[in-house]
């Protein structure tokens, strides 16, 4: 299991003529699609953007910057524990 966290804007929507299916689109969730793609199992990862908000509050570590299709060479980090 891997997962990750990024705070950037998003857009729902509902779609489907049939069937009703709510989606969400966007920034935030192609960058957090490729983030999960490059994280550790078992690791919570976090975007360099979370990681600014919550470094006063979490205890992170720096995960090697990598390049990322479509947005370049981004820096993430692993949350290790909170408070």
């Amino acid at each position: 299991m891997t997962v990750s966290y990024v705070f950037l804007a998003g857009v729902g929507g509902i779609s489907g003529v049939k069937k009703n299916i709510y989606d969400v689109f966007g920034n935030t969730i192609n960058t957090t699609s490729r983030m999960e793609s490059n994280s550790e199992p078992m690791r919570i990862n976090v975007s360099e953007t979370t990681y600014n908000l919550l470094s006063d509050k979490f205890e992170f570590s720096p995960h090697e910057p990598m390049e990322i299709k479509g947005k370049g060479l981004m820096f993430m980090y692993f949350l290790e524990r909170g408070e």
